[in-house]
C-alpha cells in the first residue's frame, strides 16, 4: 500500500505522511476484510485511503467550517464516481480516478452500481456534517434519531460491506442485500462502530472546536456530565449488539423461507460472518491506533494533515 501512496503522491510530505500513518489503514482494512486475496485487499485499501483521506481534508483541511466549499469539494468526487466528466486536478481526484476505472473493469455492474451509491452517499454526508456543524442554529435541531441517521451512512460502513463480497468472493444478488433483516443488521453494526468512534474522536474534535457527535447531543439533551454521555453511549452500544444478533437470527429464518439458493444464503452468512468480525476489529483499531490523538492539535504547528488540494469554489457573487 505504501508503495503505491507514494507513486500516486498522495502524502507528498513528512507531515501528510505521518497523518496517514497514525491511521493504520492496512490494519483497518485487515479487520474489515480478513480473508481477502492479496489484489482485492489492495483495492480495498485503495478506497480505504480516499476514505481517510477526504475525511481529512474535509474536517480539518482548508474547507473546514466553510459548507459551501465542503459541497464544491465533494461534488468534485462524486463526479468521478458518477463518471461525469473528468476528474479534477487534485492528487486525490486523479488517483481515484484510475482505481474507479480499474475498479468498474473487475466486478459485475449490478454490484458496481450498488457500491458508487453508497460511496457517493458518504461523500455528501459532508455535506449534512458541514451544514449543522457550522450553520447557526442548525446543530440545536438535531436529535438523537436524526443524528443516528445520519450517521449510519456518514462512518462509511455501507461501501465496506459492499466490498466484503468480492473479499469472500461471492456476489450476493439484491434482493438479498435488501432483506429488511439484513438491513436492520448493517444498521445495527454502522451505528455500533460509528458511536464507537465519537468515544475515541471527541477528544481531538475538541481542540479544533468541533462537536458534531453522539457524546454532545446526549450532553445537551440529558443534561449530563462528559462521563454520563459517556455510560450512556456504552448502553446504547450493549443494545445495538442485542440487535445485531436478533437482526442476524431472523435473517437465517428469511432466507430459509423464501426459498434463497443455497450458494447465496451460504454468501450472505460469510457476510454477516465478517460484519460480525469487522465490529470486534473496530474496537480493537481504535484502542491501537494514533488517529485520535491530540498532540499535533495541540501543538503550536497544529494538525498533521495532507496538501489542500481539492478545488475551492468560486468566490461568491452577491
Amino acid at each position: 500500500m505504501w508503495k503505491w501512496i507514494e507513486e500516486e503522491e498522495l502524502a507528498p510530505n513528512e507531515r501528510a505522511r505521518e497523518r496517514a500513518r497514525r491511521s493504520s489503514i492496512d490494519l483497518a482494512c485487515s479487520f474489515t476484510w480478513p480473508t481477502a486475496d492479496r489484489e482485492v485487499l489492495l483495492e480495498g485499501m485503495k478506497w480505504m485511503l480516499f476514505f481517510f483521506r477526504f475525511d481529512d481534508q474535509l474536517e480539518e483541511g482548508a474547507v473546514k467550517g466553510d459548507p459551501r466549499a465542503v459541497g464544491h469539494a465533494v461534488e468534485e468526487l462524486v463526479a468521478i464516481l458518477e463518471n461525469r466528466g473528468r476528474p479534477g486536478t487534485s492528487r486525490l481526484s486523479q488517483s481515484m480516478a484510475r482505481t474507479w476505472r480499474h475498479t468498474q473493469n473487475a466486478h459485475p455492474a449490478p454490484w458496481l452500481d450498488v457500491f458508487s451509491r453508497h460511496y457517493c452517499e458518504l461523500l455528501r454526508s459532508y455535506n449534512d456534517q458541514s451544514r449543522y456543524e457550522y450553520t447557526p442554529g442548525t446543530r440545536e435541531l438535531l436529535g438523537i434519531a436524526q443524528w443516528e441517521d445520519w450517521r449510519e451512512i456518514s462512518f462509511g460502513m455501507d461501501w465496506c460491506y459492499d466490498y466484503m463480497e468480492p473479499a469472500l468472493g461471492t456476489y450476493l444478488p439484491d434482493p438479498v442485500r435488501r432483506m429488511p433483516s439484513m438491513l436492520r443488521l448493517r444498521r445495527a453494526a454502522s451505528l455500533h462502530m460509528g458511536m464507537l468512534n465519537d468515544v475515541f474522536s471527541t477528544p481531538r474534535e475538541a481542540y479544533q472546536e468541533r462537536a458534531f457527535n453522539s457524546l454532545a447531543i446526549l450532553r445537551r439533551d440529558l443534561g449530563c456530565s462528559p462521563q454520563e454521555a459517556v455510560d450512556e453511549v456504552v448502553r446504547i452500544l450493549a443494545h445495538r449488539v442485542e440487535q445485531f444478533h436478533a437482526a442476524r437470527l431472523d435473517l437465517e429464518r428469511d432466507l430459509a423461507t423464501m426459498a434463497v439458493d443455497p450458494g447465496d444464503r451460504t454468501a450472505a452468512m460469510a457476510l454477516v460472518d465478517n460484519i460480525a468480525m469487522m465490529v470486534r476489529g473496530n474496537h480493537d483499531w481504535h484502542y491501537l491506533v494514533m488517529r485520535y490523538q491530540t498532540d499535533d492539535v495541540a501543538a503550536p504547528t497544529g494538525a498533521f494533515r495532507y496538501p489542500d488540494d481539492l478545488q475551492q469554489p468560486p468566490p461568491a457573487t452577491y
